[in-house]
Order: structure tokens, then C-alpha cells, then sequence
């Protein structure tokens, strides 16, 4: 055999080195290889880390350098942008659910599980009212998302019918602050910090923002025409602690928008719909 050949061939069969998205920079990435970006690990599709190549899934990965280039306010405006992810919502329930894979089946997430460090967090009312995670989950917190599109009921259980959202926060010492203003009386505030001493990690993010909303116009159900305005509040927290191999999450969201009400008559409005979801995990 040609040396050049064999030469080339052992090369190929040498094992790639095993790369963390954790540990990466955007420069970093942007210069890996194909077959070294395949070789990026991820948690999700297995609950044990493989790299993209070895998933047993469907899946995609947004890091936090990638969510910082998007200006996005919040997590809503990160998923919309995904590979085959449908952010919508509906007039009971505006900005509430993901659909994959066209599955869309009420006004609820009922088939979409959403993970904090790989740890369910259901909504056990409707089986779905996600908006408040949606809308003031603190983003300065996320490190990645971890994006599985297809069933992963056989390792998280019920909701996880059509995806599984896996927000894995950051553990990095930083501290940041950001203020926005905007079209439509938009202003939102929002701080981060993370600190670590031995064996110790911790630290936490708030959020609040507010928006005065669009006009609405429109002919309800028995022929009036009428106007309102589409406008929101939300406000996060989420806080974590590391010891050896003792951990805690804890998670508080709460939105308020403005709707139509549950029947589409001027007569009903004004009318908002409040969301809130609390979760706590220690382990």
C-alpha cells in the first residue's frame, strides 16, 4: 500500500480529542473542524455525557456566547430561533408554547419537558404553562440549552412526548449587569453573580422587565370592533449551591400579559392572565 495512504489512514483512526461546549469560546468554536464539533458534549439525550456524534437523538446546542450575539430579551426569542422550533402562543395564552415536529395540540407545553440541569420541572395545573419560564427565566444564567427534538419519555418521564429543553446554568465566577430600554415603553434589569471559596459554588441572577404593549385591533364574536393595548410584566430569580456532591436549584418565575379573555368579546376586557412557577431541587 501507498505510505501516504497508510499514513492517512492512521491519522482517521485516531481517536479525536474529547471537547467540552463548557469550556469553549465562540473564537474557539468557530475554528474547531466538523469532525471536532461533533466532538462537543452534551448531557441531555443519555443523562451521561457523549459528544453530538454518539446522541442517541436528535439534538442542538445554543451556548451562551451564541445567546449573547442574539440580543435576545429573554428565552422565548432564543428558542424561536432553533432548528425546527415554533415559538407561538394563542389569545388565552399569548407567548406559551413550543411546538416540534408539528405537534400542537392545545394552548399548553403537554408534550414538551423543560429541564434545569437536567432535572424536570412539570407543571402539574395544565401540563404545560411554560410563559413564565419563557419570559423571565434570567439569561444571563444559561450557559447552554441543550435541545432535544423528538420522545425522551424513556429516560424523563411524562411531557416529554415531542422535545426536552435542558437549561444548564453557569457555575463560572462572574458578575454582570444589564439595563435595556426600548420601543413600546420597554425597560428590564437584569444582574447576575457567581462566586466560589474551596469547595464551595454558588451564586444567583435576577430579572425584571416591563412593557407597555402594541395596540390591538380587532372584531370580536359578535361583530364589535374594539382596541387594547398587548402589554407584560415579568420578574425571575434562580439561585444555586455547590458543595462536593451535595447541590441545590431553586427557580422563581411569574409573568403578567395582557389578553383577549377566555371568550373573544370586547366586553370582557381588560383581562390578564398571571403565570407563576416555583421549583426547588436539592440532591
Amino acid at each position: 500500500m501507498n505510505p501516504v495512504k497508510i499514513v492517512s489512514l492512521f491519522c482517521f483512526l485516531l481517536p479525536l480529542p474529547t471537547l467540552s461546549s463548557q469550556s469553549l469560546s465562540v473564537d474557539e468554536l468557530v475554528n474547531l473542524s466538523l469532525e471536532e464539533l461533533m466532538q462537543v458534549k452534551v448531557v441531555t439525550a443519555s443523562k451521561t455525557a457523549n459528544t453530538l456524534s454518539d446522541t442517541p437523538g436528535v439534538m442542538s446546542v445554543v451556548t451562551a456566547e451564541e445567546i449573547a450575539r442574539f440580543g435576545a430579551n429573554n428565552l422565548f426569542e432564543v428558542l424561536e430561533r432553533v432548528t425546527s422550533v415554533y415559538m407561538t402562543g394563542s389569545y388565552m395564552y399569548p407567548q406559551n408554547t413550543l411546538a416540534m415536529r408539528g405537534d400542537l395540540s392545545t394552548h399548553f407545553d403537554n408534550h414538551i419537558l423543560i429541564l434545569i440541569n437536567s432535572r424536570p420541572t412539570r407543571e402539574t395545573t395544565f401540563g404545560g404553562y411554560s410563559s413564565s419560564i419563557y419570559l423571565s427565566f434570567p439569561i444571563s444564567m444559561i450557559d447552554r440549552l441543550e435541545i432535544i427534538r423528538g420522545p425522551g419519555s424513556a429516560l424523563y418521564g411524562t411531557n416529554a412526548y415531542t422535545g426536552v429543553i435542558n437549561i444548564i446554568t453557569k457555575e463560572d465566577e462572574d458578575s454582570s449587569i444589564a439595563m435595556t430600554g426600548g420601543s413600546l415603553h420597554t425597560r428590564s434589569l437584569e444582574a447576575k453573580t457567581t462566586f466560589g471559596k474551596g469547595d464551595f459554588k454558588g451564586g444567583g441572577a435576577v430579572m425584571t422587565s416591563k412593557e407597555d404593549g402594541w395596540n390591538f385591533r380587532a372584531v370580536d364574536e359578535v361583530g364589535y370592533a374594539g382596541e387594547t393595548q398587548y402589554g407584560k410584566e415579568n420578574y425571575g430569580a434562580f439561585g444555586f449551591g455547590n458543595y462536593n456532591n451535595l447541590k441545590v436549584n431553586a427557580l422563581f418565575v411569574k409573568t403578567q400579559q395582557d389578553n383577549w379573555g377566555n371568550r373573544t368579546l370586547w366586553e370582557a376586557v381588560p383581562n390578564a392572565i398571571d403565570a407563576e412557577r416555583k421549583f426547588l431541587d436539592l440532591g
